[in-house]
């Protein structure tokens, strides 16, 4: 029997980090952090803000140089400890170089000190999924959906461990929800194709495999 493949995809880095203006490093106005005080104890001293170490941390994400960006991240988190979005990216960085268990720590912390961000559950599910712990992830994705119901990968994700536990209708609701975010994903098109298949939809697994090759730009 054919089975969903779960390919190649990346944890999501958060939205702050979308709205940022790589060359200038400069916030759009609405995405804009909001001013935190340094934590008086802080060990880093420079007169650099938690903030300016963030950023840079975030640039150095952006170009894969993970290794660094832990340690910006680090110095960010030094002067103001509570910051979530510093440690969900350090978590992202983290699972890049394979350090699985610790990107987990990081996102538990993120989601203690922030629990109403889709993204972090969904990067905890994500993370999860991939030291085994399925059961886990489902709950992560579906708090995600419940806190942002337009979190398109937490769909696909949950779609994939619905369908590898057998229930292959819960995995084509999750998939259609996927396409309906965003119909140029060619993943969640093959899917879904994998799925109807299995359900005895030939038709429309056959219009779901040609609409993944058109994603993909192969035909």
């Amino acid at each position: 029997m054919s089975t969903v493949p779960i390919l190649p995809s990346t944890l999501t880095v958060t939205a702050l980090f979308n709205s940022i203006n790589i060359l200038g490093l400069r916030f759009v106005k609405t995405k804009k952090l909001p001013a935190q005080k340094a934590n008086p104890q802080t060990t880093v001293t420079s007169n650099k803000t938690d903030r300016s170490f963030y950023l840079q941390g975030v640039k150095k994400l952006a170009k894969q140089d993970f290794g660094g960006a832990i340690e910006n991240f680090n110095m960010a988190l030094n002067i103001n400890p509570d910051s979530a979005y510093a440690y969900n990216d350090r978590g992202v960085a983290r699972y890049n170089l394979g350090d699985k268990y610790s990107a987990l720590q990081d996102l538990n912390m993120a989601i203690k000190l922030n629990s109403k961000n889709a993204k972090f559950y969904s990067n905890r599910g994500f993370i999860r999924s991939r030291m085994g712990d399925e059961a886990g992830a489902l709950v992560d994705y579906s708090l995600a959906l419940a806190i942002n119901p337009k979190c398109g990968k937490s769909y696909l994700n949950r779609g994939i461990i619905h369908y590898n536990s057998g229930n292959k209708k819960e995995a084509l609701a999750d998939f259609n929800s996927a396409i309906e975010l965003n119909p140029h994903q060619a993943q969640a098109y093959y899917n879904r194709a994998v799925t109807r298949s299995n359900l005895g939809d030939s038709n429309g697994a056959i219009h779901d495999l040609m609409k993944s090759a058109q994603c993909r730009g192969s035909l």
